[in-house]
């Protein structure tokens, strides 16, 4: 079996794409909480509260510190999430998730 050819980057179609929840200031994220926290969606991560963005910068700085360690520098931005091939119920995070695909060759 061959891994797949692609990756799977999910977005909420209000926010866009290749964005980082991470980059945003803290007046930014409380609107953000404000507007999601009562979102409909099979897993609302925003309705955990603020315990979400301490967990999710946790995660991000990991793994630029795992960067970092390996290449000896520093990623140019934060992390975008993406999925090796597809994952379709991972649109169900989301209220209008959207997804776009690419091809691992581009990287």
């Amino acid at each position: 079996m061959n891994p797949p050819t692609y990756i799977t980057h999910y977005f909420e179609r209000e926010y866009g794409p290749f964005l980082n929840i991470c980059d945003l200031d803290e007046e930014s994220v409380a609107a953000l909480f404000e507007t999601e926290q009562e979102a409909k969606t099979k897993f609302n991560r925003f309705a955990i509260g603020s315990d979400f963005m301490k967990w999710r910068r946790n995660a991000d700085d990991l793994l630029i510190k795992a960067y970092t360690e390996k290449f000896g520098f520093s990623p140019f931005a934060r992390p975008y999430f993406a999925i090796l091939g597809s994952f379709d119920r991972t649109l169900t995070v989301f209220r209008e998730g959207q997804k776009t695909t690419l091809s691992v060759s581009d990287f």
